[in-house]
């Protein structure tokens, strides 16, 4: 075999070698410019939140980047703030289930038009001018309730005794424990339904109602607005109106006190609308809700709901 002849298969072999390496590159070109155009289909939302992440002396704002679709695994982001202040992300570990990418950024004192970038590999994927808000100041209600659940443990009267009068007794007691302790760190508590108060109230001494009344003055205890947690789509439109009936005529007249204005209605299925709109119009402006997600078959009914 001649060294002519060598010469040439090494260079075909070569050739055949970078046609390989050509293509490669050429595919993966066309993939990252396909990406990016899958990008631009995808819709982008950013925005500031009022949630503030302590770090010492300069808090920390929380920034949320939302996205209908994501088909990357990494992105670049950049904020220029009016002046000089610009801060950049490198996001990583994303994936098609990614929807919400959190950032930070010095917690605002007014707001600010925030030039904002998204890229990936260097290619833009979003640009906008956005007005960041400061964070809200926001009021919260801090209602101390523990969950009146009948459950599965033992026969229901033994459970009502256990659970849901006993529990009257235990936050009589913890007030007690607090009564020297400052105001605003005294322990208070809400008895979730009406439905144990009749008959704890039937069979306590008088000192004990007298001091149960006093603690309802000055709000250490407080009344659930409605008799019982319920599946609301069951009960008839009477039946929902006699529910706040126990809790703000019955109980309220026993001892002189205003209705309750704190509705709770928790391990549940559903939550109607008549349940709402009863709620105003007995004047009760607060409502706390506690879903239970686990009997699926219920779905749908809430999306048709009945009333």
């Amino acid at each position: 075999m001649t060294d002519a002849y060598l010469s040439d298969k090494k260079l075909q072999d070569m050739n055949r070698y970078l046609t390989h390496i050509i293509a490669v590159a050429l595919l993966l070109h066309l993939s990252g410019i396909l990406e990016a155009q899958e990008s631009l289909d995808s819709e982008i939302k950013v925005y500031s939140t009022s949630v503030v992440k302590k770090n010492g002396d300069q808090p920390l704002q929380i920034g949320m980047v939302e996205m209908s679709e994501c088909p990357f695994t990494t992105l670049d982001g950049t904020l220029e703030f009016p002046g000089t202040q610009t801060f950049e992300y490198k996001w990583e570990d994303l994936n098609e289930e990614t929807h919400a990418i959190p950032f930070e950024f010095p917690e605002l004192e007014s707001r600010q038009q925030v030039k904002v970038r998204i890229s990936h590999q260097g290619n833009l994927l979003f640009e906008d001018i956005i007005q960041f808000n400061p964070p809200k100041i926001w009021k919260i209600y801090d209602v101390q309730v523990s969950h009146h659940d009948l459950g599965y443990a033992d026969y229901y009267h033994f459970m009502r005794r256990d659970i849901r009068e006993m529990g009257i007794e235990m936050a009589m007691d913890f007030a007690r424990r607090t009564d020297d302790w400052p105001e605003e760190s005294r322990f208070r508590w809400t008895v979730e339904t009406s439905e144990p108060m009749i008959p704890y109230l039937s069979k306590q001494p008088q000192e004990v109602l007298d001091e149960l009344y006093e603690r309802i003055g000055t709000g250490q205890i407080s009344l659930g607005g409605i008799h019982n947690s319920v599946m609301t789509e069951h009960m008839s439109y009477e039946a929902m109106a006699r529910h706040f009936y126990t809790p703000n005529r019955y109980v309220t007249d026993w001892f002189g006190t205003a209705p309750s204005k704190t509705a709770l209605n928790t391990d549940v299925v559903g939550f109607s609308r008549a349940l709402a709109l009863y709620s105003k119009e007995a004047d009760m402006p607060y409502f706390f809700f506690g879903r239970n997600s686990a009997i699926k078959e219920f779905d749908m009914a809430e999306d048709d709901a009945a009333f």
